[in-house]
């Protein structure tokens, strides 16, 4: 089983360290591949450039073997949408291989504003990171569309012997953490990401408007 999960990274803090615990226990199995996007589709531009952005998450990965970073939307060097990511994934994986496509809570209830949403489990699996209160927020039309696919949590040997349909609530806690609150400076940098990426963030001056001292 291959899981995806793309971001801004901008840059990754303790939340995404959470989550990447969180995927690696429940399926212990299961590749993790990180997808750095080049630009944001749906959100303001990157603060870091896209070589800083790959450097903190090399550095956010190192403790893991199973979690690799994928480069082909930063290769792209313009904005990529998912579903063409996943369609690239899975014409090299072929038509049976399991494909999850994580996301966190407050981007699923957001779905309906992605192009050409619906196609996604077309080709994926969607695994729901835990983000407090998403399921309040989720439109009409994503809970219609993602009827009858929901899996219990437990059952993650129906996600990896399929290729693609269903969807999964991943459990665990999340931290109320964001890269937008650290480029703000509303969250202290220094509390915010592990220390790995912290040392590479004050060697490469990533973010000079920040103190970081």
């Amino acid at each position: 089983m291959d899981i995806l999960y793309g971001g801004t990274f901008d840059p990754p803090h303790l939340g995404h360290e959470r989550f990447i615990e969180l995927v690696l226990a429940r399926f212990p199995d299961a590749r993790l591949h990180l997808v750095p996007c080049w630009q944001p589709v749906h959100k303001a531009r990157a603060q870091a450039d896209p070589e800083q952005r790959l450097g903190m998450l090399q550095a956010l990965c190192a403790p893991w073997r199973r979690v690799t970073i994928d480069q082909q939307e930063l290769r792209a060097a313009e904005p990529v949408y998912t579903l063409e990511t996943l369609q690239a994934w899975r014409a090299e994986l072929g038509d049976r291989a399991s494909l999850v496509f994580a996301m966190g809570g407050d981007s699923f209830a957001g779905l309906h504003q992605w192009s050409r949403w619906q196609q996604l489990t077309e080709l994926a699996h969607i695994l729901v990171l835990p983000r407090p209160g998403w399921k309040q927020d989720l439109p009409p039309e994503v809970a219609a569309h993602f009827q009858g696919r929901w899996l219990a949590p437990r059952d993650t040997e129906t996600l990896a012997r399929t290729p693609c349909g269903h969807a999964m609530e991943l459990p665990g806690k999340a931290l109320t953490c964001a890269s937008s609150q650290i480029r703000e400076g509303t969250a202290v940098l220094a509390h915010a990401v592990p220390e790995r990426v912290l040392h590479y963030i004050r060697q490469e001056r990533v973010y000079p408007s920040l103190e970081v001292q």
